[in-house]
């Protein structure tokens, strides 16, 4: 096993912790706009159909 030092074995785990963690928060927020951008395309296909 090849020898790393300390600093650039840190910075490596860091790296992929702030990775998974930018991936966590954006499928969290995400998925919370979801139902709402849903809902302003729903309401848009309606007023449009209505004036057809």
């Amino acid at each position: 096993m090849e020898f790393v030092p300390p600093l650039k074995k840190a910075m490596l785990q860091a790296i992929v912790k702030m990775t998974a963690v930018r991936i966590a928060v954006a499928k969290s927020v995400s998925t919370t706009l979801m139902p709402t951008l849903a809902k302003i395309a729903v309401k848009a296909a309606i007023k449009a159909d209505n004036k057809a």
